[in-house]
């Protein structure tokens, strides 16, 4: 298989991925929620993983295609842009460790009603009573506390009031975290930028920067490999 025959089976790869990651970005910015922590875990790993499959790709690519500043310039901006270093450490550090990388408190938490009898009994049908059931506190001063922590709202009591607990990915903040680089243990920081710009730390908002990073790149190898081809 010659060079440009490899490049061609990078790129195909490549292009499977970014139709993956779109796919499953915009599932969840339509709405779809996750009912358990497991499976936003899941759904998390498996963005970080495509993210850094897709990275190795376009880096194959361009190295078929001799575009080597190109690759150099990738490099770079995967040690030096705060957003892209994150999620290449986050991938990195899911193999070696379990840490945590997204914020605990209730902020990307839904509740879905499945017992409207048992709502309107305990709550009155009012919001945020019942939220004062559910976390176990008696007003809104304490209400703001608990759900700024890490104390998520029991089973029973989502139970006994006839809601379900859903996690929707879209407004998960992700947070600092702890990770070893060769021998070095080295804390990352929440990306709050990209090329210069603010960006909000949210899971699917860095993962979306990542990507059309990367598909800008693996575009421009689209019109060198038909160059090549050309000639």
């Amino acid at each position: 298989m010659d060079k440009i025959d490899k490049a061609k089976t990078h790129l195909a790869k490549a292009t499977q991925l970014i139709t993956w990651m779109t796919s499953n970005i915009d599932r969840y910015r339509s709405g779809v929620l996750i009912e358990n922590e497991g499976g936003l875990e899941k759904e998390l790993f498996s963005l970080l993983t495509m993210f850094d499959s897709l990275r190795q790709s376009v880096l194959d690519c361009a190295k078929c295609l001799g575009e080597v500043k190109l690759r150099e310039v990738i490099l770079d901006d995967m040690k030096s842009d705060t957003l892209l270093r994150y999620l290449k450490l986050a991938r990195d550090s899911e193999i070696h460790c379990a840490v945590e990388k997204w914020s605990k408190t209730a902020r990307y938490l839904e509740l879905k009603i499945v017992d409207p009898q048992k709502v309107n009994s305990i709550s009155g049908g009012d919001p945020i009573g019942m939220f004062l059931y559910l976390f176990d506190v008696p007003d809104e001063a304490e209400l703001g506390k608990r759900m700024m922590g890490d104390c998520l709202p029991s089973f029973e009591r989502c139970h006994d009031l006839g809601v379900k607990l859903t996690r929707n990915i879209e407004k998960l903040l992700l947070m600092e975290f702890e990770t070893k680089v060769g021998r070095k243990l080295i804390t990352v920081d929440a990306p709050t930028n990209h090329m210069g710009e603010e960006v909000e730390p949210n899971a699917l908002n860095v993962m979306l920067i990542g990507l059309n990073y990367l598909k800008i790149k693996a575009d421009y190898l689209v019109g060198v490999m038909s160059e090549k081809e050309l000639v």
